[in-house]
């Protein structure tokens, strides 16, 4: 199985284009590299492989012609391993990947030529540009689509009297509705009568009936009605409530500032006894990247790697560090534990800071 994706930070000096690329390898099948990378690719670079969850062993090989040459061996003990392998593609050899023993993911990146990277870009406007077209069309079609008028010239003014004659008329609304309805108008739009203000205390040695709005007892006024204000301790106690409940929420969501000025926020609780991730064990996290300055999303999937090893920027091992699985949080990154100073154009400016939002998947 193959896939790829556009690079959204190029690791390219030069600032030429890339996209990054990926295999999923079983064992008894070689993949050709040139029916699965796209064309006019000048330079293959692989960098990462990682043992499937189903395989315990695998070795990764690399076909040139007849002549094979072994890439990796992975383990139980050695998961997932880093390499810098560099091929020029120049089409005079076929060349190949395939493993021995189990299943692996490899990814790296391609970097494609000038014309290549040209021709992908008019690819893309040419699919769009029908799109806009279609709709435009459409919207000719809608406004030339209009009613003709009768051919009335031409007829003689007997024949048109005899076609008003022959057309239906109008309904009539009879007199005695028109009356009735004019009759309601009036009660619908009246005015409200406004309510009879209600006192606060009325004085009166026994009880006379009852007054609306008002309670008879003995209060601080002597004895007589008093204005009912209702069961004022229950609205209190709700009030007071709420406001515990807005503390409870703010508590929960409480920013912790780590090592180096890094500060997260647990979105999501674990469920009770999940797993905790430890530095040196292998872990799986789904994440989404975005600019802090802006929201503005910058990457987004799911990643392997090594906790504390180095494989990810800091301020992934340091936040990811301690999480159990099944939580989620939001990752405040200043830029020093980030990309820094030199950042990862053309989509992460330097010195920016970072947001990422992650799901510990597995451990």
């Amino acid at each position: 199985q193959f896939w790829f994706w556009f690079c959204l930070s190029s690791p390219l000096s030069g600032g030429s284009a890339a996209m990054f690329v990926a295999w999923q390898l079983r064992p008894g099948s070689a993949v050709a590299i040139k029916d699965t990378i796209p064309a006019g690719t000048r330079r293959l670079h692989l960098t990462n492989a990682c043992l499937t969850a189903d395989s315990s062993k695998a070795v990764l090989l690399w076909r040139s012609g007849g002549e094979a040459l072994t890439l990796l061996r992975l383990s139980q003990a050695e998961l997932s391993a880093s390499m810098n392998v560099q091929v020029e593609l120049d089409g005079s050899h076929s060349y190949s990947l395939e493993v021995v023993g189990g299943s692996v993911d490899v990814a790296g990146f391609v970097e494609l030529t000038e014309e290549a990277d040209d021709a992908r870009i008019a690819r893309k406007m040419s699919e769009k540009r029908p799109v806009k077209e279609a709709a435009v069309k459409a919207g000719d079609a809608k406004s030339s689509a209009k009613p003709s008028a009768p051919a009335a010239k031409g007829l003689s003014a007997q024949q048109k009297a005899e076609a008003r004659k022959s057309e239906p008329k109008k309904a009539e609304v009879p007199a005695a509705k028109k009356a009735s309805a004019q009759a309601a108008a009036p009660e619908k739009q009246a005015p409200r009568q406004p309510e009879k203000e209600v006192k606060d205390f009325v004085a009166a040695k026994t009880f006379a009936g009852k007054r609306p709005g008002m309670v008879f007892k003995k209060g601080a006024q002597g004895v007589g009605y008093y204005r009912d204000l209702g069961p004022m301790a229950t609205g209190t106690k709700r009030k007071a409530d709420d406001k515990g409940a807005k503390a409870s929420n703010s508590q929960q969501r409480k920013v912790v500032t780590a090592a180096g000025g890094l500060r997260y926020e647990v979105m999501k609780a674990a469920p009770p006894g999940a797993v905790r991730a430890k530095k040196g064990q292998h872990v799986q996290v789904r994440y989404d990247g975005r600019l802090a300055s802006n929201g503005k999303r910058f990457d987004k999937g799911t990643i392997r790697f090594k906790l504390g090893g180095g494989e990810v920027i800091k301020g992934w091992d340091l936040g990811v560090a301690d999480m159990q699985v099944g939580e989620h949080r939001r990752l405040l990154i200043p830029a020093a534990l980030g990309y820094g100073a030199q950042g990862a154009p053309p989509d992460i400016p330097r010195n920016a800071d970072l947001t990422f939002d992650v799901e510990l998947l597995r451990v």
